[in-house]
């Protein structure tokens, strides 16, 4: 029988996987592509300059997320356990895409300072894999770069990850699972943002109950972050209006995250006594795989912190 919750020993297994995945993915990719670039008379450096490969690379985390979930759903009920509630009605959707929004552009202003404080202190500024020079482009990485990782992140994240960590209280359960959020993205661009937006998305699925509302916010945040950069909207504004008008959008969030309406539908009295009635797996209160995980993802964050401050060849 397929489990309907995440206990914390789960989470430590699920979140370990979700960091090794990727790199292992990464290593074969790399590894493949040195073994077939001489079939072709040419090399690895060359290879990756395609778009379809650097495209492909850039997928490789969701890629990897994605192969995770897959395995993990012969085990668990997703749906269940993750809080998969695909009717989240017009409310809820509506409240999705006005967080997005507001979140995307009071907080873009103030990541924009940092990326430049980082510069000055000799951090090297990312930015996506592949150049975006046509509207066909832009679709394509509106779905690739927007959908799925909205999609994806979210199931792993406020679906796997929160849902496991609930049992040791609302707050405790946001905060581990907005700094796990932040590690796993491996870079110093990737933290206020991601941590803020975070804070928000567990409170509106603690709300609603539905993960797929997190997708929503998520997917409009993503979206509109390649929507202006496509078409080169200026985001700049003093820092002082900067630090102001993120504060107020993070209050904004947080208000807008109190009108979202739980989509669990009460359940009939037999059904919730045939679920009692089945044989369950006990709650596994063991940590130690979840501390392994944590300290792994400690260890690769800091490993990308000091690989950002190297030079670029």
């Amino acid at each position: 029988m397929k489990k309907i919750f995440f206990d914390i020993h789960d989470t430590g297994k699920f979140f370990l996987w979700v960091l090794a995945a990727p790199q292992i993915l990464l290593l074969f990719a790399e590894l493949l592509l040195v073994l077939v670039a001489p079939l072709f008379n040419t090399t690895a450096e060359e290879f990756l300059n395609m778009p379809f490969i650097a495209i492909t690379l850039t997928m490789m985390a969701q890629i990897a997320f994605l192969i995770v979930l897959f395995l993990y759903n012969k085990k668990f009920n997703l749906k269940k356990a993750a809080k998969i509630n695909l009717k989240i009605g017009s409310r809820n959707t509506i409240l999705a895409v006005l967080i997005g929004s507001i979140g995307f552009f009071s907080i873009a202003p103030l990541t924009i300072w940092f990326d430049k404080f980082l510069v000055s202190i000799g951090y090297n500024v990312s930015s996506i894999g592949f150049e975006i020079t046509n509207v066909g482009m832009l679709v394509l990485a509106i779905l690739l770069l927007a959908l799925v990782p909205a999609f994806v992140e979210e199931l792993i994240f406020r679906g796997v990850v929160f849902q496991g960590l609930k049992k040791y209280g609302k707050w405790l359960a946001i905060l581990a699972c907005s700094g796990l959020f932040v590690l796993v993205h491996g870079s110093l661009q990737q933290v206020i943002y991601p941590f803020i937006i975070s804070i928000v998305l567990c409170l509106f699925v603690f709300k609603t109950n539905s993960v797929v509302s997190a997708c929503v916010v998520h997917f409009v945040s993503n979206a509109l972050s390649l929507l202006t950069g496509y078409f080169g909207f200026a985001l700049t504004l003093p820092i002082w209006a900067s630090i102001l008008l993120a504060a107020a959008g993070v209050g904004v969030m947080l208000l807008l995250t109190k009108f979202g309406k739980n989509t669990e539908k009460p359940r009939a009295a037999e059904e919730i006594i045939e679920e009692i009635e089945k044989p369950m797996p006990a709650y596994n209160n063991n940590s130690f795989v979840f501390k392994i995980a944590l300290v792994l993802a400690a260890l690769l964050f800091i490993l990308n912190i000091v690989a950002g401050f190297m030079p670029q060849p």
